[in-house]
């Protein structure tokens, strides 16, 4: 669910050691279990490659689509005051170092420049905020980089409905449900190609997957806002996309992999194994 050693920083002075360490205690833990599994076959092969050697099966988790599909498309212009005629690049999730924000918000003030309309909302809290307001304010970005905090799940369909394209450069991410989300809520997605990413997000499908630098993040989010009918023929794709990830179907996986395994250490046990 969480590659932990991606979070180290937040250890001052012994991160690195505390990476290491965190990768021999992952793979410890994970080979005295009967199954391990992963949000994406990207983190199945990479705990593989870290020595795990329980079997390892991937299942996303799933989502409810039909709960962001029908969220209030005025939502950011009635709260925040941002007109509705505005191109809205939207991200969502914690305001903390792993995300990667200030590569986006870099990548913006290259947007910016060729896109007078667009605005970038940023749904979240967390320590990074106020760095990332000071580099706004540098980037000249201060009115046009909006913070809107923490927004409750009951409201979020609405932010989703508001916003015209997903931006995302985590890079730390084992899924990224915020992915899902808004693909669910019809929203293409322009992410950075990492871990999760790489599973949730089909380049040139749904979105765009960027392996570059800022540049390129701007240019691939730039080709989906000047071209209206691309943006919506990724928009449709990433629907269905999303209903493939449904919590319905997902459970269904589940339950087989937990009814496998039972079948499995019965036939161990009938067989006069030790389990």
């Amino acid at each position: 669910h969480t590659l932990y050693d991606q979070y180290v920083h937040y250890v001052p002075l012994v991160g690195q050691f505390t990476k290491k360490g965190m990768i021999k205690y992952t793979r410890n833990y994970c080979n005295c279990c009967d199954l391990v599994i992963t949000p994406t076959d990207v983190i199945r092969d990479l705990i593989k490659e870290r020595g795990v050697t329980t079997p390892v099966l991937a299942i996303p988790t799933g989502i409810y689509p039909e709960r962001f599909q029908n969220g209030d498309p005025t939502f950011l212009e009635e709260k925040f005051g941002i007109p509705r005629e505005k191109k809205v690049l939207l991200f969502v999730g914690r305001i903390g170092k792993e995300k990667n924000l200030a590569f986006l918000l870099r990548a913006f003030s290259y947007i910016a420049t060729q896109e007078k309309d667009a605005v970038l909302v940023l749904v979240g809290s967390g320590p990074e905020e106020g760095t990332l307001r000071l580099l706004a304010g540098d980037l000249g970005l201060k009115d046009r980089v909006i913070f809107t905090g923490r927004i409750s799940p009951e409201l979020i369909s609405g932010v989703y409905k508001s916003a015209d394209i997903f931006v995302f450069p985590s890079v730390t991410e084992t899924q990224g449900l915020v992915l899902v989300e808004a693909m669910a809520a019809g929203m293409p997605v322009v992410a950075k190609a990492a871990f999760g990413s790489l599973a949730m997000v089909q380049d040139g499908i749904t979105g765009y997957l960027c392996r570059g630098d800022e540049e390129e993040f701007a240019e691939k989010t730039l080709a989906l806002l000047k071209d209206p009918d691309l943006k919506k023929t990724m928009a449709l794709a990433a629907l269905k996309r999303a209903q493939e990830l449904s919590a319905d179907k997902m459970a269904l996986r589940l339950e087989s992999a937990y009814y496998g395994l039972i079948n499995r250490k019965t036939r161990r046990i009938s067989g006069g194994e030790s389990v």
